[in-house]
């Protein structure tokens, strides 16, 4: 997992991750919070919008990290399931790389991010 890296590949990490389970391997430091966002390329149909809701996600394909990286995701995904089915949900990897946001780009899909 990533985070037994932190300190040998990189010193600190931004992410939607419960810290709990962390403990056994280093201490936790909260540095601040972000909120959820979605992430489209410019040229996407939403990209002119300041504010989303819900309902302009149908028809759209939503990428977002992998049940089980974050309860936090999964409780929106939970969510977006049963009241949403008009959105379709494409897992991605725990962790965002450079091949999900051309992934993104290329398939003109939505990404659930953070605003960081």
């Amino acid at each position: 997992m990533t985070y037994h890296t932190i300190g040998k590949h990189f010193d600190f990490i931004v992410g939607p991750y419960d810290t709990a389970n962390w403990v056994n391997y280093f201490n936790v430091l909260k540095m601040g919070d972000y909120r959820f966002c979605f992430a489209v390329s410019r040229k996407h149909r939403l990209a002119a919008k300041k504010e989303l809701s819900v309902t302009d996600l149908y028809g759209e394909q939503l990428i977002m990290v992998k049940r089980g990286t974050s309860a936090l995701i999964d409780g929106i995904r939970d969510d977006l399931m049963r009241s949403h089915p008009q959105i379709q949900i494409e897992d991605a990897p725990s962790h965002y790389d450079i091949d999900v946001f051309n992934r993104c780009e290329q398939s003109e899909s939505v990404l659930l991010t953070l605003d960081a």
